[in-house]
């Protein structure tokens, strides 16, 4: 005779296995990365970008795919599941630029060029904290650079160019040491260049023409040793082209054209073997090309127009090897063109009209 055994589940084992359910539970909450919590919640984010500048049959229907998974969204990369790159450059959005970006705390390249967006960058950009590559060129973006946009210290490039920015650059932005490029042209920042700028060093790209700068170039622009391109061009600086400039041996183009600059061209921009560029056009110097000029044998480009240049061209412009285009039109020489431009191989495109020279040395061999 087999006998049937039940087991029976008592209230007090019902318990335990309660207490053991919980003490489960809060174990795997205290294992669970924080980092996995954040990942959902840059999910959630996309979600929320998505109803503030995608439409279903707009240039980001992709993202309305119930099939793509928000990080196979076109433009979005993710690691893990935190996004850290959003590339929707050249997309015509047309819309508000979203202050839900500030959520994505993962983010190392943020690029927004081109999309048409419009209003103020936000205070949420600030808690972007792992920002490498900040690039939001060619929108319609107004008001002031945030100053939560000097904290982001990681930053190594940072590219605004031709939008409707104004305001002054903060002394704060000697903060950002990491960068390499700095570009803010074509808007209306006003003010002068703050001494910091110089303080950073691994400054390899500087472009801040066709603003409403004034004032002189900072002296500080010498510890810039790194520079390969500095374009200062179209706005309202004055005084002298600062004597340290010889600091910037690594310097390849330097367009400081359609200024208020004064005094004499230094002699020290002989010292910039490197040079491939220098645009020096549309200034109020007061004295002759100097002769150091002759060193540059890499320079391709000098344009010198309506610079109030006088005296004579310097024979030692011969030793410009490698010239191809040549300004000087529009200034108050006071000579002949000399014979030594008719020794410049390479010279494509030579301007000299109005500039008071006389003769026609030159020759295309």
């Amino acid at each position: 005779m087999i006998e049937k055994i039940e087991h029976h589940t008592s209230p007090k084992n019902i318990i335990a296995m309660g207490s053991r359910s919980i003490c489960l539970l809060i174990l795997l909450v205290i294992i669970i990365p924080s980092s996995v919590m954040s990942e959902s919640s840059d999910i959630k984010s996309l979600f929320t970008l998505r109803h503030s500048i995608a439409e279903e049959k707009g240039f980001l229907r992709s993202w309305f795919d119930l099939e793509t998974p928000p990080c196979s969204w076109l433009g979005i990369t993710c690691s893990g599941r935190s996004v850290v790159a959003i590339d929707l450059s050249s997309m015509p959005l047309y819309v508000r630029f979203p202050s839900c970006i500030g959520a994505f705390e993962s983010l190392v390249l943020l690029n927004l060029s081109g999309c048409g967006f419009t209003g103020e960058l936000p205070d949420t950009l600030g808690n972007l904290q792992r920002l490498q590559y900040l690039e939001l060129n060619d929108n319609q973006l107004i008001g002031n650079l945030p100053a939560s946009l000097y904290t982001l210290k990681m930053l190594k490039e940072m590219v605004l160019d031709n939008n409707l920015l104004h305001g002054q650059l903060s002394p704060a932005i000697g903060q950002l040491q990491h960068l390499t490029k700095l570009s803010i042209s074509g808007n209306s920042i006003s003010g002068g260049i703050p001494t910091e700028l110089g303080s950073l060093q691994n400054l390899e790209f500087l472009d801040l023409h066709m603003n409403s700068l004034n004032g002189s170039i900072p002296a500080a622009f010498r510890n810039l040793s790194q520079l390969l391109h500095l374009d200062l061009s179209q706005n309202n600086l004055s005084g002298l082209i600062f004597s340290g400039i010889s600091s910037l041996v690594n310097l390849m183009s330097l367009d400081l054209s359609s200024n208020n600059f004064v005094g004499p061209i230094p002699r020290e921009i002989g010292q910039l073997e490197n040079l491939r560029l220098l645009i020096l056009g549309q200034n109020a110097f007061t004295a002759t090309i100097p002769e150091e000029i002759g060193n540059l044998k890499r320079l391709q480009v000098l344009l010198l127009p309506e610079c109030k240049l006088t005296g004579t061209i310097p024979w030692s412009i011969s030793g410009l090897v490698s010239l191809e285009e040549f300004d000087i039109s529009e200034n108050h020489f006071d000579a002949e063109l000399p014979t030594s431009i008719g020794l410049l191989g390479n010279l494509t495109q030579l301007i000299a009209k109005n500039a008071g020279l006389s003769g026609g040395a030159y020759r295309k061999n």
